[in-house]
């Protein structure tokens, strides 16, 4: 957290996606993290980069709340699957990292290819699709939106919530979650 909060900040304005304030969007300086702080409501991301995220079902039930939403050309399976997408136990976990103020989820479940893999995953061939498009956070540079700061480090990309100090490491072979508040069964 203290190396993260030290990191210079990149200049917001640089960053915005198109006309919306509260949305960002960056390519990590290795090119293997796509990043956005964004907001999210239930399992809907507003990605102002993949439209797929932001088409699932909207619940005016759930509140909406800020995110930072992240995915990785190269990444670690999960230690841990918890998640059986919905009953079904198909689909495949890992490369993407959904951070709120009071929790972090790696790998939740999805059928496919990520957009960051089909741009710069493994054999892939980066062309001029919309993650190439983002601008590039040099390493050891952070950006901070909403509460969120994510930086580009050596081994890979750290995003926190700054207040709760919920947040999570993603490099190509490790991934750390750090900040939560273990909770007793009743």
């Amino acid at each position: 957290m203290e190396q993260l909060a030290a990191m210079p900040e990149v200049p917001i304005d640089e960053l915005l996606a198109g006309t919306e304030e509260n949305v960002v969007a960056f390519l990590s300086h290795d090119r293997n993290a796509y990043c956005t702080i964004t907001t999210k409501q239930g399992g809907v991301i507003d990605s102002p980069v993949d439209k797929l995220l932001s088409g699932g079902e909207r619940n005016d039930n759930e509140l909406e709340v800020f995110a930072a939403y992240c995915e990785f050309g190269r990444y670690p399976e999960p230690k841990e699957i918890t998640d059986n997408c919905n009953g079904t136990n198909l689909g495949f976990m890992g490369g993407t990292m959904v951070l709120t103020a009071e929790t972090a989820v790696y790998g939740g479940c999805r059928v496919g290819m990520t957009l960051m893999e089909s741009e710069f995953g493994i054999g892939a061939e980066p062309g001029d699709g919309p993650v190439a498009k983002l601008p590039v956070v040099d390493r050891g540079q952070a950006v901070e939106l909403n509460g969120f700061r994510c930086g580009s480090i050596t081994e890979g990309m750290v995003c926190a919530e700054m207040q709760t100090g919920v947040g999570f490491l993603v490099g190509d072979e490790s991934y750390e979650i750090f900040g939560l508040q273990e909770t007793e069964e009743p």
